[in-house]
């Protein structure tokens, strides 16, 4: 099995979340910002109610602001198709820094 997805990316920036506890009123990821040279770790929670994302634990860098970003829209993204998918277990994206989108 490749251990691909446990290197740094040559560029941009890879997320991944994983399913830490699932209870009645909120869910908990735990989640890694990794860019070729920093890594993040942390953990948050969803309200199941309400898909308030909140973060626990190690709030980034500001210049992991942009990877924030792309964390608060997968959990959004799995807080509203829970009812039809379930929470995920996992969830790994890779993007592009925004200087190399252009912004």
């Amino acid at each position: 099995m490749s251990n691909l997805g446990e290197q740094p990316p040559k560029n941009g920036g890879r997320v991944t979340l994983k399913l830490a506890a699932l209870e009645d009123q909120r869910v908990r990821y735990l989640f890694t910002l990794l860019t070729s040279s920093t890594q993040h770790d942390g953990a948050l929670s969803i309200d199941v109610e309400g898909g308030q994302v909140q973060i626990e634990e190690g709030e980034p860098d500001v210049r992991d602001e942009w990877m924030m970003e792309l964390v608060h829209s997968l959990v959004r993204g799995a807080w509203r198709n829970r009812e039809q998918y379930g929470w995920p277990r996992r969830i790994t994206r890779w993007r592009p820094t925004p200087r190399q989108r252009g912004e």
